[in-house]
């Protein structure tokens, strides 16, 4: 869990830290509060595929990363402190770029920016909706929410044509 917590957000928030004593009471507060957060999230388990860390730590690493840059922008940071949160920052982009990559790639295999399924692979989708155990639910939701019911257009699947 230590390496997790370091490699995830540790680090930027020790040097964040160490680099901003000037801080007003909002920013500290935003700082304490962002912190606790993502130190408390990891022990809270939802979901078959513990989803629930990724999703909700979104909008406190989003306030670390406006931290981050708010630092960095500042020119009273020391050199040496400005250098190390730069290859943190771009450490922490190589997966970003990574996967960026690999979708590139998988759009010029397929030769288009759009692929959607065929309407074969995505027919049954409403019947694994119906079943609660399904993993797709927490992805997808009730067949029964409001997206489903109201706004989403019921349509038969095109029976497959037989050959006379």
């Amino acid at each position: 869990m230590l390496i997790f917590i370091l490699l995830e957000f540790g680090l930027y928030a020790i040097l964040l830290f160490f680099s901003n004593r000037d801080w007003d009471v909002r920013t500290k507060v935003l700082f304490v509060i962002t912190l606790i957060c993502l130190l408390s999230f990891p022990l809270y388990q939802y979901g078959r595929a513990n989803d629930f860390v990724m999703r909700v730590s979104i909008p406190a690493l989003f306030a670390f990363a406006v931290l981050l840059g708010r630092t960095l922008n500042r020119k009273s940071l020391p050199v040496y402190k400005r250098i190390i949160l730069l290859f943190l920052v771009i450490l922490g982009a190589a997966t970003v770029m990574i996967e960026f990559r690999c979708h590139i790639m998988h759009i010029q295999e397929t030769g288009t920016i759009f692929n959607s399924p065929e309407i074969s692979q995505v027919a049954g989708l409403s019947d694994r909706l119906r079943r609660p155990d399904d993993l797709i639910i927490q992805y997808i939701g009730s067949s029964q929410a409001p997206f489903f019911r109201y706004l989403v257009k019921a349509h038969n699947a095109p029976t497959p044509r037989t050959a006379a």
